[in-house]
């Protein structure tokens, strides 16, 4: 058993709500980088362009 009596099953819901909600109205938040990188951009592309190409 924890020692800590604070956080309990109720108040643990409580903030993880309180965050979700947070997130859902400026999902900015959950963002780690402003700006895109263009390796990720372009292995994302390549990457659903060959599913596109082999599902057709």
């Amino acid at each position: 058993m924890s020692n800590n009596q604070q956080w309990n099953r109720r108040s643990f819901l409580f903030t993880m709500s309180g965050a979700g909600a947070a997130l859902m109205l400026n999902p900015l938040l959950s963002w780690a980088a402003t700006e895109q990188d263009p390796r990720v951009a372009r292995y994302c592309c390549k990457n659903i362009w060959n599913r596109y190409t082999q599902s057709h």
